[in-house]
């Protein structure tokens, strides 16, 4: 769902383009990446925390449209520069980011329900987890 090494994040590397997904996760030099995916590949858009205040460093979702990045606490958009299809920005610690495409709104996320995993899993002779004693 996401990359963040060689000093960028990359979106959706290895999901095939069929699959809707979303997802919170932590890349590299403190921040929290959010994004939803649509079935027809189209990424709505991409909500980026920054716990250090680091430079981000962000592939371009849309390498063929232009992207506004917006400080979702000021509402100022951000200016970034764009090299090598890869967005650099420069962010505050705690300040929350929305990128876009340009002329696109995000919408409200897809709420997805989930119930803990509470059981053993298996697959033949192979076993994940411990049944519970008590």
């Amino acid at each position: 769902l996401l990359h963040s090494n060689e000093d960028k994040i990359r979106l959706f590397p290895a999901i095939p383009q069929n699959w809707a997904v979303a997802f919170t996760l932590r890349a590299r030099n403190g921040f929290m990446v959010s994004s939803q995916k649509e079935k027809d590949g189209t990424i709505k858009g991409v909500e980026i925390l920054s716990e250090l205040g680091a430079i981000c460093k962000l592939e371009a979702p849309w390498p063929w449209a232009e992207m506004i990045i917006t400080d979702k606490a000021s509402g100022k958009k951000i200016k970034y520069k764009m090299k090598n299809n890869v967005a650099w920005f420069n962010t505050t610690a705690g300040h929350r980011y929305l990128v876009l495409k340009k002329n696109e709104t995000m919408g409200a996320p897809t709420q997805y329900a989930s119930e803990p995993n509470n059981a053993v899993k298996k697959f033949f002779e192979a076993q994940l987890g411990k049944a519970r004693n008590f």
